[in-house]
């Protein structure tokens, strides 16, 4: 059997069951209690959480633990609601989410909320009559896109309150094509009436940016993605080493604040009554130490030197997304205009070929 629903239960390591065993059986205390077992399960689960926020490169604060996803859906949704209680009760989710996730909003439904479900995602404002689709707001406003910045793993800029700039030209449409799928006259006039207008935009944007062959149109659509991609890269190159400095300055403070607990470890002959009752601290140094040899480290950086790193590498990051913007778009300009020559090209050879084959 090949198992593919990994994104909903996975098999528990080995090594992670053993430990979990040994909790449950040894170690059961209550974290919220007072006397001494409840304290020790308690050191032992900030510890872990350590753990695992320096390996996602988090504050251990940031890290919640629950149950279950139902139980994370829940408290994400009914959290951002409660949040932005001000704004309005408006809850917009699509038919293919999660049971967790619908049943929330079936529950929020009954207590006021209005919930939009559909294939996209849209929302109304308390004055609006219409719902509208994020996909229409611009950049950055896609359902993927929202998801992406709310999981932290993309950089969300509201959208400013300007115009968006109207594009120089726009595509043609490859009429054979469209009357093939069963487009009528109708839509062959119009059709006909777009591409000319567009084609002289076309050509208009060429004249502007001197543009005067083939060859170099495909010069600049190269240098133009070559550059792009060039950018892309250094944003992500940045993204990797701001979370490789996250995680390691977690492991050096971890590594120091548990070093003398470590040493003692050691002394006593590596005792097992020692590890027991300082397991917490133990396994945070291990892990810090295997970091250490992982990347091969001689010498630990000072944790100043790093905090100065991350500033200056999150400038530079930044400073680049206009550029990035800017070179995306005259990527896709240049691209737009290509394939407009093209498809104009053949659009003109379809008559010659017919008639030739008269």
């Amino acid at each position: 059997m090949i198992y593919l629903d990994h994104a909903a239960t996975t098999p528990v390591p080995k090594a992670v069951a053993d430990e979990m065993y040994r909790v449950l059986t040894q170690q059961f205390g209550n974290p919220s209690s007072q006397y001494p077992m409840g304290q020790e399960a308690k050191r032992m689960v900030e510890g872990y959480r350590a753990v695992i926020a320096g390996v996602v490169g988090c504050q251990p604060k940031e890290l919640h633990f629950t149950s279950c996803g139902t139980e994370s859906d829940n408290w994400a949704i009914q959290a951002a609601l409660w949040q932005n209680r001000h704004v309005g009760k408006h809850i917009i989710t699509t038919t293919v989410e999660h049971s967790a996730v619908l049943e929330t909003c079936r529950a929020l439904e009954q207590q006021g909320y209005e919930v939009k479900r559909g294939k996209y995602t849209s929302v109304k404002g308390a004055r609006q009559k219409r719902f509208i689709r994020f996909r229409t707001l611009g950049a950055g406003y896609s359902e993927e896109e929202l998801k992406a910045a709310l999981a932290g793993e993309a950089e969300h800029r509201p959208r400013q309150k300007c115009p968006a700039p109207e594009q120089k030209f726009q595509m043609l449409v490859d009429i054979q094509a469209k009357l093939a799928e069963g487009k009528g006259a109708g839509f062959a006039r119009w059709a006909k009436q777009h591409n000319l207008k567009e084609m002289s935009r076309t050509l208009v944007f060429l004249q502007e940016n001197q543009i005067g062959s083939i060859e170099e149109m495909q010069e600049r659509v190269d240098a133009a993605t070559a550059r792009y991609h060039e950018l892309g890269d250094s944003i992500k190159a940045s993204e990797k080493r701001l979370a490789e400095i996250a995680v390691l300055k977690a492991h050096i403070i971890n590594y120091a604040k548990t070093r003398s607990a470590y040493d003692a470890y050691r002394k006593t002959g590596y005792s097992k009554h020692f590890l027991e009752t300082h397991r917490t601290e133990i396994t945070l140094h291990k892990a810090a130490k295997a970091a250490f040899d992982e990347a091969n480290l001689k010498m630990l950086p000072k944790v100043k030197e790093l905090d100065a790193e991350y500033s200056k590498l999150l400038t530079e990051k930044k400073a680049r997304y206009p550029d990035y913007r800017k070179a995306k778009e005259e990527m896709q300009e240049l691209l737009r205009a290509q394939k407009n020559i093209e498809l104009f090209f053949d659009e003109e050879k379809k008559p010659e070929q017919t008639e030739h084959s008269r």
